[in-house]
């Protein structure tokens, strides 16, 4: 928000003083903020006043509770477009679900961070505006997914996505394929998948709340296969979540999508499980590489040492003969010409030997080099 854009409008509804003196002193400054100790009071605040863009909501309230209230706020044509943030100290799995189900848009647990309080506002206000821009250019979504249905055929849309999905080799082009097969239906969905190091969400339309976020991640693995909550519509397989935002309000015609989005999500999740063993059979192929390159390593070291160890072994036995052989002259009472007869020998044959440690050092080298071919060879049939 710019210096030069109006403040965002914040009104703070809970039957704690203190608690809206600290929200006060958090937000002063940067937000403009109204309050009310009571639901009843902040109904009359909202329909006496200019409304605000986001309301921070307790939950336990003595006469109209935290969700009654949200549920006449949504009622109102007026007053819809407000996010509503619940104030509570209770964020299990039934409480958010209860709070999306009446239209809420996020949880801010007590005691509450005011770097939290913060973020959780800026999100909201992003939301806010994306859904009022996507609203003034789309049409009804319920009436495109009733022209869908009529004119291209359900199905279609069902075995277009099934047969694109097979060409996927990524878990992003398989979001990407739902998400348009989605689009076809008409439906403002967010598609979440987890399986293994694959972690992809997306959604066809505007940034989803923080709640809708952390319902998806606890209902993703659960064994509630279909939920739904509110005019929302939960769809849950073993690698992935679908929240589907407008489904037809016809019985006929929500039970008739319900089945083709249940046979899509289905097939999305077969394809992650395909995705999830190649990840596997390439941690195991990459381990067993691992394996066999350590195993060669260690051969080749140790031979390389044992060649060394040779080498030097007979270096110091010619040194030795070298100096035996000096000894020995003098012992053996030899003649010039006979000990450079003898001398000559030594000689030739040392030579000898020498370009045969030479040969053997260049055996090494080429060895090695062979031990090296063999390890990229075994990567390359591994891979």
């Amino acid at each position: 928000m710019t210096s030069n854009d109006p403040m965002i409008r914040v009104m703070i509804v809970d039957d704690s003083p203190e608690l809206i003196h600290m929200l006060l002193e958090d937000l002063q400054g940067e937000f403009a903020v109204t309050a009310a100790l009571n639901a009843e009071e902040a109904l009359q605040l909202l329909a006496d006043s200019e409304r605000p863009d986001i309301i921070l909501l307790d939950i336990n309230m003595p006469g109209m509770n935290g969700y009654e209230a949200c549920e006449v706020i949504k009622s109102d044509p007026a007053l819809v477009d407000i996010d509503v943030i619940f104030l509570s100290s209770n964020n299990s799995t039934e409480e958010i679900a209860r709070g999306l189900a009446v239209g809420g848009s996020d949880y801010l647990v007590k005691p509450y961070s005011s770097s939290v309080l913060k973020t959780k506002l800026a999100h909201a206000q992003r939301l806010r505006e994306q859904r009022l821009q996507l609203r003034a250019e789309a049409k009804n979504a319920n009436d495109l997914v009733m022209t869908v249905l009529s004119e291209t055929g359900a199905l279609g849309v069902v075995v277009n996505f099934l047969r694109s999905s097979l060409a996927n080799e990524t878990s992003a082009q398989l979001m990407s394929g739902l998400l348009e097969a989605l689009s076809n239906y008409g439906l403002n969905a967010v598609g979440y998948f987890k399986a293994g190091d694959i972690l992809e969400c997306n959604a066809t339309h505007e940034i989803s709340s923080m709640l809708e976020l952390e319902l998806i991640e606890r209902m993703h693995g659960s064994d509630q296969s279909l939920t739904n909550i509110g005019n929302k519509f939960l769809l849950v397989q073993r690698h992935c979540v679908l929240l589907i935002k407008n489904m037809p309000a016809d019985e006929v015609k929500r039970g008739a999508l319900q089945d083709n989005l249940q046979i899509i999500l289905e097939g999305v999740n077969a394809k992650l499980n395909y995705f999830l063993i190649q990840q596997r059979q390439a941690g195991r192929q990459q381990q067993l590489i691992n394996e066999v390159m350590e195993s060669l390593s260690e051969t080749l070291t140790d031979l390389r040492t044992r060649q060394i160890e040779h080498r030097e072994d007979v270096i110091v036995l010619i040194g030795e003969l070298g100096i035996d052989v000096e000894k020995a002259f003098f012992s053996m009472g030899l003649t010039e010409a006979q000990e450079k007869e003898i001398l000559d020998i030594l000689t030739r044959q040392l030579s000898r030997l020498v370009t045969q440690l030479e040969a053997g050092m260049q055996l090494d080298d080429d060895f090695t080099a062979l031990g090296a071919r063999v390890a990229n060879a075994v990567n390359k049939v591994l891979l």
